[in-house]
């Protein structure tokens, strides 16, 4: 096939032309900006101040690197004209895919799982080789301009059109999920209204998309990736010092290890831990089986090698070599991110410890944990600063017993609600009490002070705990907003808080730029231009374009805008950010079998490829979503399945039977009781689960059923064609690794 080219197909992108320059610019750039801030820091600037200049610098830089890259020339739209530096595409797939808000969510495993978490490492890194040495170089080698185009040209038009339908669907959740997260930090960032936030948020994704289609992403995204390593080695190697005097954060890790493990011996000793309940933090298999760790790491790596907008990354680049060394890029930078994150969990882990284990009485308890992820990211005794916050607030309209205050938290907060519910009745009336005298301003800070002070000893008394000091059992902390905020929890300087906070921002945008790229592109280059054959790749950017507008304004009707005044539209709302969890791996349950058998085997053909995708599809749909919102039914199709112990299974069988007598309240009471019976967690499940693994695990049924079906239906059908041999022995031979334009459509 002809190459694609658009209406100016002979010009020369000044940032593919001078790729290396631009990424020592940045580099250099941000590098000076950070230096020049802590200087101003030492001579007294305000935080304020600093703020307004790393996040102006660093938008200044999104916004012209964004409008430098546009392009009308289709090659380059799609792909890059398949001529991005290896380092610049391996820093545009970072941040499109472990920026900090990945990043701060991976550190919150490994500080709630401690070694078990370390699944959460291994399976992406081996999904980046498994990918590295079984499709990228071969995607690349094709000359296609997107995933489903390589899997059309491989198998046919049914397979094109599947992959994209997936890709496009997986990709808006993963936008719309990136989009409510971005707008949210926006807002705590610069603390401004809703529409403030979203319009921004909303024009800095459309100048990373618009102008230049993968060409924008992948220079903005270099943008956002400089200021998160950046940030990322400030912060870490300050930490790092600060604790332990330690430039070499590998080796301050060690120490923080070793000193937990005596912490928590000596937490023991001293009754403010539970021996039989407390899980040592560097101790395996004790918070997920191993089963569950190893089912983790090969569904993450299946995830991983599938996972659409990196294996759209491959296609930006000349050759397989490059292609290889793209993925080399990406390694190191994801080992740098993945040893950074560990670090950040042992440093905040030992933090905690070190709080619990010398002894705190409430009343001094620090002021960090009041305010984290806006006062609900830490509950002492089931209490956190949000709920005494939330009672205020209704209290102030008038409501005055515990009953009243329930009816209006349902309307306010469902966290709240549910936390308020398990209170004992005394204890609400102190909460009522304490929110009747509550200031006009300042409520925040009153609402910490008033819990510290006067509702955590009366809750810890009424529990049992008698020592007067914080135990290891009555504090719950969420690892991810306690690592969003750990920088400024350990004394960081606020250029260094200011640098994390830009790259969380940043690094939410440029996931959410990538997931509506490439739903926009493969919508409009593989459902738009195969249904009309007479497009022009001119018109194919312009269809791409209006598809990014109407896509971008769908995710924020449906995240965004009914998050603010507008009860009206409340009926528009999703929380998409559930949804990725599980949209992901079941793009890979897709994919990944089509793709590899495509590359390495001749005999697969159509029939097998589109039963493949549907059978995995299905799979990993009906576990994963079984296993967290209908874990009842998941038991009920396949009992036989359940690891269940006989007592379990039996107690399942009680409560059905009392389901189907219970009349009135009881219903609902007993239902509740039968699905917290069969539901888990995706880690660790209950009764509803298939030999014993957990919905994170589903690919470790689905990814093989999709091998098996697509060989049976590759035996069962007919050959492939003598261009669809070709086309494998065109991707599979050695090229030249200068390369050549796109060349399939």
């Amino acid at each position: 096939m002809a190459p694609e080219t658009g209406d100016n197909g002979d010009d020369s992108n000044t940032l593919l032309a001078n790729g290396g320059k631009i990424v020592s610019v940045i580099v250099c750039g941000f590098a000076a900006i950070a230096a020049f801030t802590s200087m101003a820091e030492m001579l007294g600037s305000t935080r304020t101040a600093i703020l307004t200049t790393i996040m102006a610098v660093t938008a200044f830089f999104v916004i012209s690197t964004g409008w430098l890259s546009r392009t009308s020339n289709a090659a380059e739209f799609y792909g890059a004209r398949s001529q991005l530096s290896p380092a610049a595409n391996a820093l545009g797939g970072l941040a499109g895919w472990l920026a900090v808000p990945a990043f701060t969510g991976l550190a919150g495993v490994f500080f709630t799982f401690g070694f078990d978490g370390l699944a959460f490492a291994a399976g992406p890194m081996a999904g980046l080789v498994l990918a590295g040495v079984l499709i990228t170089p071969y995607l690349a080698a094709s000359k296609a301009v997107t995933v489903p185009g390589f899997l059309g040209a491989r198998y046919g038009a049914a397979t094109r059109v599947i992959a994209t339908l997936v890709i496009a669907s997986v990709s808006f959740i993963v936008f719309a999920a990136a989009l409510s997260t971005a707008v949210a930090l926006a807002m705590n960032v610069f603390d401004v209204p809703l529409p403030y936030a979203a319009g921004a948020v909303l024009f800095l994704i459309a100048v990373s998309t618009l102008p230049g289609g993968i060409n924008s992403l992948t220079w903005t995204g270099v943008v956002t990736a400089i200021v998160f390593l950046i940030s990322l080695t400030a912060a870490t190697v300050g930490m790092s010092m600060s604790g332990f005097g330690q430039p070499l954060p590998p080796l301050a890790v060690a120490g923080a290890v070793q000193a937990i493990s005596n912490l928590e011996i000596s937490m023991i000793e001293k009754g403010l831990a539970d021996a039989v309940t407390m899980k040592p933090y560097a101790k395996p298999f004790l918070q997920i089986d191993s089963g569950n760790v190893f089912g983790m790491i090969l569904s993450l790596m299946a995830t991983t090698a599938a996972l659409p907008h990196l294996l759209q990354r491959s296609l930006t680049v000349r050759s397989p070599h490059a292609a290889r060394a793209s993925t080399s890029w990406l390694l190191a930078l994801t080992l740098f991110v993945l040893l950074s994150a560990s670090a950040w969990s042992a440093f905040a882990k030992l933090e905690v410890v070190s709080m619990i284990e010398r002894g705190t009485a409430f009343a001094v308890l620090p002021d960090w944990l009041g305010k984290l992820g806006h006062g609900e990211g830490a509950r002492i005794q089931g209490l956190s600063s949000a709920l005494v916050e939330d009672v205020i607030a209704v209290v102030k309209t008038g409501a005055q017993t515990g009953t009243q205050v329930s009816d209006a938290l349902h309307d306010r907060s469902a966290s709240s609600a549910v936390a308020w519910a398990g209170l004992k009745e005394p204890l609400k009336a102190l909460i009522i009490e304490v929110a009747k005298s509550a200031p006009a301003d300042g409520v925040s800070q009153y609402a910490w002070t008033a819990l510290r002070d006067k509702i955590l000893p009366a809750a810890s008394l009424s529990a049992g705990n008698k020592t007067g000091f914080v135990t290891l059992s009555a504090l719950k902390i969420d690892g991810e907003a306690l690592m969003q905020d750990l920088p400024e929890v350990l004394g960081q300087s606020a250029t260094t808080t200011v640098l994390v906070a830009a790259g969380v921002l940043f690094g939410a945008l440029a996931i959410a730029s990538a997931g509506l790229f490439n739903a926009a592109a493969v919508l409009s280059h593989d459902l738009f231009a195969g249904a009309n054959n007479s497009a022009t790749p001119a018109w194919r950017v312009v269809v791409a374009r209006v598809l990014i507008l109407l896509l971008g304004l769908g995710g924020a009707a449906s995240t965004i805008l009914p998050a603010g005044d507008w009860p009206a539209m409340a009926w528009l709302f999703i929380d998409w950010r559930p949804l990725v969890a599980i949209a992901l791996p079941a793009a890979a349950a897709a994919l990944l079998p089509a793709l590899i058998m495509g590359i390495w085997w001749r005999r697969a053909n159509a029939l097998g490829a589109v039963l493949a995708m549907l059978a995995g599809l299905a799979i990993a749909l009906v576990y994963a979503i079984g296993t967290r919102y209908f874990p009842v039914e998941l038991y009920n199709l396949w009992p036989a399945a359940s690891d269940a112990l006989p007592a379990a299974a039996k107690r399942f069988e009680t409560l059905t039977a009392a389901l189907a007598l219970a009349q009135g309240d009881q219903t609902a009471n007993i239902a509740a009781a039968l699905k917290a019976h069969a539901s888990g967690t995706p880690f660790v499940p209950g009764v509803a689960n298939w030999w014993g693994l957990g919905g994170a695990s589903a690919l470790v049924f689905a990814v093989p059923v999709g091998f098996v079906v697509l060989v049976l239906g590759a035996l069962v059908g007919p050959r492939p064609s003598q261009a669809q041999n070709e086309f494998v022995t065109m991707i599979r031979q050695p090229q030249d690794p200068k390369g050549s334009p796109s060349t399939v459509s």
